[in-house]
């Protein structure tokens, strides 16, 4: 043991980097991988951002302003005139037409909500049993038929089921644009790909701050606004189909030719056998651990294709438990540090905050949409580069992955929905700045719990991701080096192996009884910086 930390320290001076080892089948011997670190292929950038399309619709349809009785006519106005979202603008129209009180007017907002609860608990089981690429694909078929839907609509009930259907693929949209990503994105880039959906979702509340304003003096301007999102929508289901599915769902299904192939569409090469082999290894080893047992003939052809339910979420075996509640309390320190408040009720914030008229309150939340745009567009720059948050889609096995994004877009949207009901009564009680005084206190202990629990997963493929998670003993802390380290304390059975520009060594290690003699530190990279000799 002295001389393997004897070996870190060198290791770590000579410009090393830190590579996972863990048990293998056989003992007292290492084993030598090469790990491709690629860059993002046309296809997975094509991939990407068609995929991201979801997120566009998600931002531009999804609107939930609760009225209160303590709201006047003009708050109302200005709220739903400026409120980023499609149905802000459509509202007031649809009041005029429909003859609408304000219990309909709030149901025909708010009821997005039951549908994206349904999505929510529907989808994680979509997304696993169909494929991410058939939710995606389902999914877009879901928003046209809203769309058209809400936009044909004659009376008050067909309205209601629009906005239904829209929460239904809002809440679907959430989970599977993410997963599908994650999946197929190198993990250089898996941070940024991802965050792509995210900066779709702001362009789509810019662009329904845009079609507001053109059709909200418009006659009958609500069905253009709730038809037009029929065109992207359409353009993702056409698109869509020219894309590659998941290979690592694919696996998990027992498709293995099929995953093949479409790594290699991904990866654009041929040459993926390590990468192949790699993902087949952590599937097997993880479903060893994790998965309920299915019946012998599941199993017969394949060695990684596991059963999963709901159930195993909750489990002990391969830290699941442990993963679930780190994803549901983001889920929930995301709602309850007051964002979502900021978003519906800008207008009136701003108003009380000093400005004197609609108009400016108006221009003051447009501001704060261009603002979350910029910031959006500058994580997707750096994300990979600084810190990596992108923790759902990252750190559950393929073959559960939608369940946990399931609860934990159930846990979001649940609170959401009590967070946004609350903001009127609680701030005329205790006053504006004592509420957000509460959310910035909310938001400090959230700090708290990202820097002692969230784990980094910056440059780490999802294999790696999963090692680290089912380890019995793992320091983790944030990490922003670029280069040379990957953020984690070595311990137990690890190595630090050299770091190349184009590939990381990684081994699978258990310590000799004996001592361990140090191979002498190379001047420049060295693509085998170590042997088994050194290990004899």
């Amino acid at each position: 043991m002295p001389a393997l930390a004897l070996f870190t320290l060198r290791a770590a001076a000579t410009g090393y980097t830190r590579v996972n080892l863990s048990s293998c089948d056989s003992y007292n011997h290492i084993t030598i991988k090469k790990k491709f670190c690629r860059g993002t292929t046309k296809t997975v950038l094509w991939a990407s951002l068609i995929s991201a399309i979801g997120g566009l619709l998600f931002g531009y349809d999804i609107g939930k302003i609760y009225f209160s009785p303590k709201f006047n006519f003009n708050e109302i106005y200005y709220s739903l005139h400026n409120y980023a979202s499609v149905i802000s603008g459509a509202i007031l129209q649809l009041q005029k037409v429909f003859n609408l009180n304000c219990i309909e007017r709030e149901r025909i907002v708010g009821v997005m909500l039951a549908g994206a609860v349904g999505g929510s608990i529907v989808g994680g089981y979509m997304i696993d049993k169909l494929g991410r690429w058939t939710s995606i694909l389902l999914n877009s078929i879901v928003f046209i038929i809203g769309a058209l839907v809400m936009s044909l609509a004659h009376n008050y009930a067909t309205l209601i089921v629009g906005r239904i259907l829209i929460g239904f693929a809002v809440a679907i949209s959430a989970m599977a644009e993410c997963v599908y990503i994650a999946e197929i994105a190198p993990s250089n880039r898996r941070g940024s790909l991802i965050t792509l959906n995210e900066l779709f979702i702001t362009l789509g509340l810019l662009l329904a701050y845009l079609i507001n304003y053109i059709f909200i003096d418009v006659a009958n301007g609500w069905r253009f606004m709730f038809g037009l999102s029929a065109l992207p929508a359409v353009f993702l289901a056409v698109s869509t189909y020219f894309l590659p599915n998941s290979p690592r769902w694919l696996l998990t299904r027992g498709r293995e030719r099929d995953a093949l192939t479409t790594l290699q569409k991904i990866r654009e090469t041929n040459d993926v056998t390590t990468e192949f082999q790699l993902i087949k290894e952590s599937l097997s080893a993880e479903n060893a651990s994790i998965a309920t047992t299915r019946s012998k003939k599941s199993f017969r052809n394949s060695a990684y294709l596991a059963s999963y339910t709901f159930r195993s979420l909750f489990s002990s075996q391969g830290k699941l438990r442990k993963r679930l509640g780190i994803v549901v309390l983001l889920a929930l320190f995301q709602q309850l540090t007051g964002q979502p408040n900021i978003l519906y009720y800008a207008p009136t914030i701003f108003k009380s905050i000093g400005f004197s008229n609609g108009s400016d309150a108006t221009l003051a939340t447009v501001g704060l949409g261009m603002i979350k745009t910029i910031f959006t567009f500058i994580v997707l720059l750096g994300i990979d580069k600084i810190v990596t948050w992108i923790l759902i889609s990252e750190l559950f096995p393929p073959g559960i992955k939608g369940r946990a994004s399931s609860v934990a877009s159930l846990t979001n949207w649940l609170t959401n929905f009590l967070i946004s009901f609350t903001f009127l009564d609680l701030s005329d009680s205790i006053g504006l700045s004592a509420l957000f005084f509460i959310y910035g206190g909310i938001s400090f202990i959230s700090v708290g719990f990202i820097v002692s629990q969230v784990p980094e997963t910056k440059r780490k493929t999802l294999e790696e991701i999963s090692t680290d998670m089912t380890a019995p003993h793992t320091i983790s802390f944030p990490c922003y080096w670029r280069k040379g380290h990957a953020g984690r304390l070595p311990l137990g059975n690890e190595i630090l192996l050299q770091h190349s520009s184009s590939f990381e060594k990684y081994a699978h290690y258990e310590p000799p009884s004996g001592t361990l003699e140090l191979p002498e530190s190379p001047t420049s990279p060295s693509p085998n910086p170590i042997n088994d000799s050194h290990f004899a």
